[in-house]
């Protein structure tokens, strides 16, 4: 979504590379004990990529190592992505994600859904 631009805003306030929502950089930063932390902070490349791995760790791992609903629950949050997982599992999330109003609202997968693996994973 960022496409690559460090100092992309979203049309709903997400924040540079990694496209984090400012009140999630603020969890994350207190997760990760730093302090001073600012929501301008995300537009540096280095800290929006390190909280945007994190989440996505976080998501990866909230969602027991599914990686389809741990991108969901990047793009439009654990909640949603766990409502829409619940009616038909991660590939119909994935799915309906493709569809879903949030903008640019799309995951792009390069591999199979079906395959369980991450794109390039041995």
């Amino acid at each position: 979504e960022s496409q690559f631009d460090p100092g992309s805003v979203s049309s709903v306030g997400a924040l540079g590379l990694g496209q984090v929502m400012p009140d999630t950089g603020t969890q994350i930063a207190g997760a990760l004990k730093r302090t001073g932390f600012t929501a301008r902070d995300l537009l540096k490349p280095y800290v929006s990529l390190e909280f945007g791995a994190y989440y996505l760790a976080r998501q990866y791992q909230y969602f027991d190592n599914d990686y389809l609903m741990a991108l969901a629950g990047y793009n439009a949050g654990p909640g949603n992505a766990a409502k829409w997982g619940n009616a038909g599992g991660a590939v119909a999330a994935v799915s309906r994600a493709l569809r879903w109003p949030f903008p640019p609202g799309r995951i792009v997968l390069t591999s199979d859904a079906r395959g369980g693996r991450m794109p390039g994973a041995a």
